[in-house]
């Protein structure tokens, strides 16, 4: 059985990524809403950042390309919950 309330499950099954998963998990317990709009917004960011894979692979190593997808989901998080990791 899951930790999760009913309404953050729901929320999750609508969440298309594993990345936007984390995202919403990470920022739930602050602010559920901003969560579930970081996390909606990250598939839409990470569907154009599938759709450009092929030049990022041409031009960069596949560490490089895991690091720059990793910048731009925690700059994703951070336009949400500017004061970071740290509990308001």
């Amino acid at each position: 059985m899951s930790n999760l309330k009913i309404l953050e499950l729901n929320i999750m099954s609508g969440i298309a990524t594993e990345e936007g998963k984390d995202l919403f998990l990470r920022g739930k317990d602050r602010n559920i809403l901003q969560a579930e709009k970081c996390a909606w917004e990250w598939d839409k960011i990470y569907g154009f950042i599938s759709e450009i894979r092929e030049f990022l692979e041409q031009t960069y190593t596949p560490k490089a390309i895991i690091e720059i997808i990793e910048f731009i989901k925690e700059r994703q998080f951070r336009r949400y919950f500017p004061q970071g990791r740290t509990k308001p």
